[in-house]
């Protein structure tokens, strides 16, 4: 009876500690995860689209950590690796969101009912925003449901691996851009 009773509390803490990792958000460092399929948010940074990955990280996968930071009623969401920001403006259901230069501003509210998660809302879409088409599966413009709610994890990363980090992702792109340059002068 006693190591049954040890067993269905350690059982609670694990419970207690797996959410308690979940904080409103606010400005910071912070791995965005889809209720409906306990997905990552991650930018494919080839395409630059917005994507969901089954797979979640440490604090070193910096395509799936997201800098918050307000601007005004809002928040502007960029990506740790590839600096892009996620971008409004998607006035097309299904239609994935990405990433690009300038800083856009999102409405981020709690969910209604029984949801655990929050709304990230393009300002002016009548409630519509980021929503994970699965687990593995694109992120695009829909209406309010557990798809369209994330969670907000906070992490600890210091500048100095930030920095590391988004140096890699422009010499990435530096090669790129040379073996591309390189393919075109052979044709």
């Amino acid at each position: 009876m006693k190591k049954r009773f040890q067993l269905l509390a350690l059982s609670a803490l694990c419970v207690l500690f797996a959410h308690a990792q979940f904080v409103a958000p606010s400005e910071g460092v912070f791995r965005i995860i889809n209720v409906g399929y306990n997905a990552a948010l991650m930018e494919n940074y080839e395409t630059n689209e917005l994507r969901c990955t089954a797979t979640i990280g440490d604090a070193d996968d910096f395509d799936q950590l997201w800098i918050l930071k307000k601007e005004g009623t809002g928040y502007s969401i960029q990506n740790a690796y590839t600096r892009g920001y996620i971008q409004t403006g998607n006035d097309v259901q299904e239609k994935p969101y990405w990433t690009g230069t300038t800083a856009k501003t999102f409405t981020i509210t709690l969910g209604g009912g029984d949801k655990k998660g929050y709304n990230i809302f393009d300002p002016g879409l009548n409630k519509q925003g980021l929503h994970s088409k699965g687990a593995n599966g694109n992120v695009v413009r829909w209406v309010d449901c557990d798809p369209s709610q994330w969670q907000f994890e906070k992490v600890e990363v210091s500048q100095e691996a930030m920095t590391l980090a988004q140096a890699e992702y422009a010499e990435y792109l530096r090669l790129k851009m040379e073996f591309e340059n390189y393919c075109a002068e052979l044709l």
